[in-house]
């Protein structure tokens, strides 16, 4: 997919000329009508497409924020387009997080539409050229149009080159029209992409990556047996396609783990074309990062213990020493006190001014600033997933950003089966893949209810920290359930080794006996569960389009 980046390079150069068209909202029509005659054209217009997979903001992939817009994460100040006030209930239709997603995915919504009407034009192109060119515009516009109806509901679906701005001021359609239009389109983009692209055109868009969405939005608004027939379908062909879950869990997510056998579909990144700060938002204020993307501490107490048990149940759990005998997600996935990082040992007790440091074998001590900075980690946590200590740099990272990974499709598979009522072995087999992974004991024989609460808590302890988050407790009717109230910050230092267990309720949170006396004030969020389980439509396209009716109570 590198050509996909540098293809890109010269796209722009075209598509300068279209600025008005391509960026503009409602959508128009492009300026050139001689455009896309010519394979090599065509080829330019898919390429550019692929710019839909890089959602920003500051230079990093966006779905890396949207944590905290739940309960497992939050974001200091404004950065991720200003989630931090979404989870303290402060937004409003004016919040960046919501016109700068509109804008980005209609924008590229209008060039799929283009290349998706305009492509049996192309005079040198094959058949098959020309199909493959629509499957990749087809799988990337239903991207567009899932991520759309998961925030804001119904919307605008527009399928179509526009031939005027005033035609593209239309009202909102039934998000079930639209639904059933893109999951139709992800069957035909599968019918048509290849299930592996070879040399130069390595990481495009495949068969396998085509089913894997449109079992995920499938699963996202509740079309369970859609979901697990597509799901079914990339696990059956997994392994014959060199499919598999990766050994290494925290490689996966850094230089080493690149294009890994887990991956379905990443977003690449290069020095000189695009790269991203991931490393600047999650390092440490000792490894150079700003320590922006902070886990909850309930999150960190959702991974349980190495004998399957939640810490409020497993006699393993030490709240003296509460990261030994864990599930090994915790430490390959969060950076706790204790984790070794660019050579430093992270360590945030208050009393704890210098902090461990090797350099050729030599230890010595240093300033540590997880605790004399007072923009360090406000929970103790961070998450280590991108992060790679490798990246000196931090204003610069190249990891690819893992769009779609198989561990995703197993546990959507595994939910898609219990929601349709037809619980069998596949179901724990699936699970128990991950599990295995993991080193931790596999499952079997649980009730329903059981089952669900499983299933719910291997999805936030697996994919924390990628985004995931808000679409499950949006679909589950949990939101205002886990999201109000009291956010802890760090442990208080007379509770730093005795804060109590806590008790894991019906919704997986962990809830403690004197919260607010043990743990650091940080926050206090908001949840109104008559308007916050979908986002506001933004008011700026509103303003210009009076067809548009904005959400109930904003």
């Amino acid at each position: 997919m590198k050509k996909i980046i540098y293809i890109f390079l010269s796209c722009v150069v075209f598509l300068s000329s279209c600025a008005d068209y391509l960026d503009r909202l409602p959508l128009d029509k492009p300026s050139s009508e001689s455009f896309m005659r010519t394979k090599v054209e065509m080829d330019l217009a898919v390429n550019n497409a692929y710019r839909m997979l890089y959602r920003l903001s500051n230079v990093m992939p966006t779905h890396l924020f949207l944590d905290a817009t739940t309960d497992i994460a939050r974001v200091r100040g404004t950065y991720g387009d200003d989630v931090e006030n979404i989870s303290l209930g402060n937004h409003t239709p004016n919040t960046s997080l919501f016109s700068n997603t509109w804008t980005h995915y209609y924008t590229y919504i209008a060039r799929c539409n283009y290349i998706i009407q305009n492509a049996d034009n192309v005079s040198d192109a094959t058949t098959e050229q020309i199909n493959m060119a629509k499957a990749q515009a087809l799988f990337l516009r239903a991207l567009g149009y899932g991520e759309l109806v998961l925030f804001f509901g119904d919307v605008p679906f527009i399928d179509k080159v526009l031939s005027s701005v005033e035609e593209g001021k239309i009202g909102r359609t039934d998000k079930n029209t639209i639904l059933s239009s893109i999951l139709k389109d992800l069957d035909t983009a599968a019918e048509y992409l290849p299930s592996k692209w070879n040399g130069t055109d390595e990481g495009k868009i495949t068969r396998w990556a085509a089913l894997s969405l449109k079992a995920r939005i499938s699963l996202q608004n509740g079309m369970y047996s859609e979901a697990a027939t597509a799901a079914k379908t990339v696990i059956d062909n997994a392994e014959a396609n060199g499919i598999v879950l990766a050994k290494d869990m925290v490689a996966m997510f850094n230089y080493d783990g690149i294009r890994n056998s887990e991956v379905i579909l990443d977003v690449p990144f290069h020095a000189q074309v695009q790269y991203n700060q991931a490393p600047l938002m999650l390092f440490s204020r000792n490894a150079g990062g700003w320590a922006v993307i902070q886990p909850s501490v309930s999150l960190i107490d959702s991974y349980g213990c190495i004998d399957g048990l939640p810490i409020d149940k497993s006699p393993l759990f030490d709240q003296a020493k509460p990261f030994e005998n864990r599930d090994p997600r915790l430490s390959a996935y969060i950076i706790h006190d204790g984790t070794w990082f660019k050579d430093i040992r992270y360590e945030t007790h208050p009393d704890s001014v210098l902090a461990s440091r090797v350099v050729n074998g030599e230890e010595s001590r240093i300033n540590n600033q997880e605790v004399t900075n007072a923009f360090a980690s406000h929970t103790s946590y961070l998450f280590r997933k991108y992060a790679d200590a490798r990246d000196l740099n931090v204003r610069q990272s190249t990891i690819n950003y893992i769009y779609i990974r198989y561990a995703e499709v197993l546990l959507t598979y595994a939910e898609a089966k219990l929601e349709s009522g037809s619980v069998d072995n596949s179901v724990y087999d699936a699970l128990n893949a991950i599990r295995k992974r993991a080193e931790m004991p596999e499952v079997s024989g649980l009730t329903n209810d059981q089952l669900r609460a499983f299933i719910r808590n291997e999805r936030k302890i697996e994919l924390a920290g990628e985004g995931f988050r808000l679409s499950d407790i949006r679909r589950w009717k949990i939101a205002e359930y886990v999201m109000p109230g009291y956010f802890p910050g760090r442990k208080k230092k007379d509770y730093w080794f005795s804060p109590g267990v806590p008790v894991i309720d019906e919704y997986g949170i962990a809830r403690y006996e004197g919260l607010e006396t043990k743990f650091e004030p940080l926050q206090t969020r908001r949840f109104d569960k008559s308007k916050d389980y979908l986002f506001p439509i933004p008011q700026k396209e509103i303003d210009v389009n009076d067809k548009l009716e904005q959400n109930p109570n904003y």
